[in-house]
């Protein structure tokens, strides 16, 4: 299948989920073919410079995407060493379609960056260029809303109190120096916090 005839068929596919109300992109096939999509429009883009298109290739050959469930704050990440892409498990499915296509292409555009230049900055001057042709907005930040997905306390952390108020949360260090005897004080009243154990 060529480039055009793949564009073509994830047109009809685009319209033919939206015709039945299905934005998905949840499953990994449909967010590898997703990737691919966007390779083959910036590949048939006549305007796409030389050093994009052949990055594209080794990209494009061994491309995997996973999910993870430990990400709870960023939509995902790329490793351009392993060409994998790793997308959060919590965050995806409370994102719309147009939030997860743009992070694959975001995504995808640090890999294609990688590739021409190995020491290019994560969202500097060329990672911009190749997110713009991905079709990608190149905006960092998510809102996706994540409220009701706290990280599990960490092991040996507390809660401290103080006059202000009652829930200070502590992390492992400070929570162990603060029982060793080390005076923290509450940021807002001033006052000396205590571990409420």
């Amino acid at each position: 299948m060529t480039a055009v005839e793949r564009i073509a068929q994830s047109q009809y596919d685009d319209a033919t989920r939206r015709a039945r109300g299905d934005d998905t992109l949840l499953t990994l096939a449909e967010c590898r073919a997703e990737l691919l999509t966007a390779l083959d429009e910036a590949e048939a883009d006549p305007g796409t410079p030389d050093s994009i298109q052949r990055a594209m290739e080794p990209v494009r050959a061994g491309l995997r995407v996973e999910f993870n469930r430990r990400f709870t704050r960023r939509m995902g990440d790329a490793n351009p060493r392993k060409n994998l892409i790793r997308l959060s498990a919590p965050l995806w499915p409370r994102a719309g379609y147009a939030k997860r296509r743009d992070t694959l292409r975001h995504e995808l555009a640090h890999l294609v960056t990688r590739a021409i230049d190995p020491r290019s900055q994560s969202h500097g001057c060329l990672w911009h260029m190749v997110a713009r042709r991905l079709g990608c907005t190149a905006l960092r930040c998510h809102s996706v809303p994540r409220e009701d997905l706290a990280r599990k306390p960490m092991r040996g952390s507390a809660v401290a109190s103080c006059r202000c108020r009652n829930d200070i949360p502590l992390g492992p260090v400070r929570a162990r120096r603060l029982r060793a005897g080390t005076r923290y004080a509450c940021r807002r009243c001033g006052t000396r916090l205590t571990i409420a154990d």
